[in-house]
């Protein structure tokens, strides 16, 4: 499951990143780079690239609402969605993404894990699904 995921969300963020909205420039080129070095110290900000979506986010939460779909613990759950949700703002903190690209890549994340998992659903052997009419 983690390898389709991981395809998938490789694919959606280089036609998203740099096919579709490749002229969505980062804080720092849009704002002025000079403005943010005295913010963080000993901290190699990039400011090359392109903003919109954030890679990361996405990738974060992908990753951890896949753990989460297969955890049962509801305190682990939401622990992995705080997780996900320090990394994204890690994004912002570092001055690599504005507020809408951390969202969408929120978005995109948790809907690559429900797209991933109706995948394998319809490869699986056993008639139990992996998504039942309950549980999205």
């Amino acid at each position: 499951m983690f390898l389709v995921q991981a395809v998938l969300v490789g694919v959606l963020v280089y036609i998203l990143k740099d096919v579709v909205f490749g002229n969505i420039p980062r804080p720092t080129r849009l704002l002025g780079y000079d403005a943010f070095t005295h913010l963080l110290k000993n901290y190699s900000i990039y400011k090359e690239g392109y903003s919109f979506p954030s890679g990361h986010t996405m990738s974060a939460f992908a990753v951890l609402s896949m753990f989460s779909y297969m955890s049962k613990s509801r305190a682990l759950q939401v622990g992995l969605f705080a997780l996900a949700s320090l990394a994204a703002f890690s994004r912002i903190y570092l001055l690599q993404h504005f507020f809408i690209d951390i969202y969408f890549g929120m978005i995109i994340g948790f809907l690559t894990t429900i797209i991933t998992v109706k995948i394998i659903d319809q490869f699986r052997v056993s008639e139990k699904p992996l998504i039942g009419c309950c549980r999205v």
